[in-house]
């Protein structure tokens, strides 16, 4: 009884922290780790359904905590706050050792608009330090 009554205020603690840390970040207040993604295709034609979504980074894979949240958000379209996210199907390292974030197109046709799209990746490394890193795409 008492063990069941820990893990529910731990699971509580744990979801305050993911949703004080998306809303932090998507706000645009971030601090932490900042790093660079570079989204494939950086051009969407929405007539044309590819398979997946692509985001490299410069980010370590052994640095990320897979315990803990990682998003793909859709926040600024056309200048406008925005704040959707996108599902992530899978992650894995290149060849060089670094995230890859992989969501199925058609996840981020849900969820992107005409025009420009900035995207932010975010998470949580094995140290504990927020890490994020946005590019903006445009979608036709």
């Amino acid at each position: 009884m008492a063990l069941r009554m820990i893990r529910k205020c731990l699971w509580s603690v744990v979801c305050a922290f993911v949703l004080v840390t998306v809303f932090t970040l998507a706000s645009g207040q971030c601090e932490g780790l900042e790093i660079t993604i570079e989204v494939a295709p950086n051009v969407l034609n929405t007539q044309n359904h590819g398979e997946y979504l692509t985001v490299h980074t410069d980010l370590g894979f052994g640095m990320v905590n897979f315990d803990l949240p990682l998003y793909l958000l859709v926040v600024n379209v056309e200048n406008e706050f925005y704040n959707k996210t996108i599902a992530i199907s899978f992650t894995k390292a290149d060849n060089r050792g670094n995230l890859v974030v992989k969501c199925e197109m058609s996840d981020v046709e849900d969820v992107v608009a005409i025009g420009f799209n900035k995207l932010r990746l975010t998470g949580t490394t094995t140290g504990g330090v927020l890490f994020w890193g946005e590019q903006t795409i445009t979608v036709r």
